[in-house]
């Protein structure tokens, strides 16, 4: 007997009726065109996928964050942007930052209420030369807020279609990109603001 008839077949490429051809593997398996082939979604040929469900708790998750993000962004155009660059939120009776205080200079989320002003008055210019992470947030807020509220509507899991995603990558390129934009406020500040 050779060693070719003697190994046994791997799972999912078993061979079809009468030895001729593959057989399907199971349901998530790549042969099978299942979520592990396609990143989550599943379809049979000629139509449309099927997205992955969403349990009740993750709807929920997924709806609070869109009414929460609804609620920034309103939030956002209703305060006017402090000149200073900073210090916007005080309109909403909190304290001033206390790390010019403690550190002698900005907090790493110093900017980012007063970029949001003026990235919600279409300033954008304004915003990125303010805060650029904070600019980022609020392109990420006005993207997933959309995308949260239709997978909460329909069901999907966002967790789901995003699991395959590089997420170790995505923190550190997101951290590190933070730390520069610190970096630049805390120079802009150097120059005379509070």
């Amino acid at each position: 007997m050779s060693p070719e008839a003697a190994a046994p077949e791997a799972p999912g490429t078993a061979s079809g009726p009468g030895g001729i051809g593959p057989e399907a593997g199971p349901a998530g398996s790549a042969a099978s065109g299942g979520p592990a082939a396609s990143g989550g979604l599943t379809a049979a040929r000629g139509s449309r996928p099927r997205w992955p469900r969403a349990p009740w708790f993750e709807r929920a998750f997924w709806a609070a964050w869109a009414v929460g993000t609804v609620f920034v962004l309103a939030l956002a155009l209703r305060l006017e942007p402090d000149g200073r660059g900073v210090g916007t939120h005080e309109q909403l009776g909190l304290p001033a930052c206390g790390a010019f205080e403690l550190i002698g200079g900005p907090c790493p989320s110093c900017g980012f209420t007063t970029t949001f002003a003026l990235a919600a008055r279409g300033r954008l210019v304004e915003a990125g030369v303010n805060q650029p992470f904070g600019l980022l947030l609020f392109a990420g807020a006005l993207a997933l807020g959309p995308l949260s509220a239709w997978g909460a509507w329909r069901g999907v899991s966002l967790f789901a279609l995003s699991d395959p995603w590089p997420w170790g990558r995505i923190v550190s390129i997101s951290g590190g990109l933070w730390l520069l934009a610190w970096a630049y406020k805390w120079w802009r500040c150097a120059g005379g603001a509070p």
